[in-house]
Formats: structure tokens, sequence, C-alpha cells
């Protein structure tokens, strides 16, 4: 199943419905903005990760979502409309977001700094 056919699935009434749920929407922004970059910076420290992957770890983790989240919304029967929002939405947040976020998460980290992995902070 691709991407293709969830959206073959559904009309521009199912987006309509997608925008008159801003709480939701608020939600999922929040909860991916904030705590899958958190979790992801988490389980760095937890599972130890060796300074080369720190980076790519917290570029992966503070990234926007990609549209294999909408064929797994469609797979559990879930609001695809509104995943496929948020993805549009979270991708043109994430211009400005990216970028503090590296750094942000990156500065944190103690084997991320400016000296050894180029982050600036």
């Amino acid at each position: 199943m691709t991407i293709d056919d969830a959206m073959l699935n559904f009309s521009l009434e199912d987006f309509r419905m997608a925008l008159n749920a801003p709480r939701a929407f608020a939600i999922a922004m929040a909860a991916h903005l904030g705590l899958v970059s958190a979790a992801t910076f988490g389980l760095i420290h937890l599972l130890q990760v060796g300074p080369s992957i720190v980076l790519g770890k917290i570029l992966v983790g503070c990234g926007p979502p990609g549209n294999i989240s909408q064929a797994l919304t469609y797979r559990v029967r879930g609001n695809v409309a509104l995943s496929v929002s948020l993805t549009a939405v979270t991708n043109v947040v994430y211009i400005v977001v990216l970028p503090i976020n590296l750094s942000s998460w990156g500065g944190w980290h103690p084997t991320a700094s400016a000296n050894g992995a180029g982050v600036v902070t």
C-alpha cells in the first residue's frame, strides 16, 4: 500500500473536517515538535550512542514527519486527512524549526558540541 492508495479513498470534505479539529491538530503538532525530539534525545542518552551517530539521530528525530505516517494512519483506520494536513503544515514550519531544534538538542548533548560535531550553539 502506498500513500496514493490512501489518498484515493477520501475527498475534500475530509480535509474540511480535519481543519475543524484545531485541538487535535495543535496537540499533534506540539507532540511532533517537542515530544519526538525529546524522546530521541532521551534514547541517545539511554543507549549511549557514539559521538559520530548522535547528530544523525538528533537530525532524524527533529525532522518533519514523512508520508509513511499517512500510510500507517490509513492502515489503522485513523484520520488520514488530519495526518496529511499535519504533514503539510509541519513541513513548512520545519523550514524554521529544524535548524533551531538541531542546534538546541545537539548543543545540549555533551559529545555533539561545536568543537566535535560542528553544531553552532
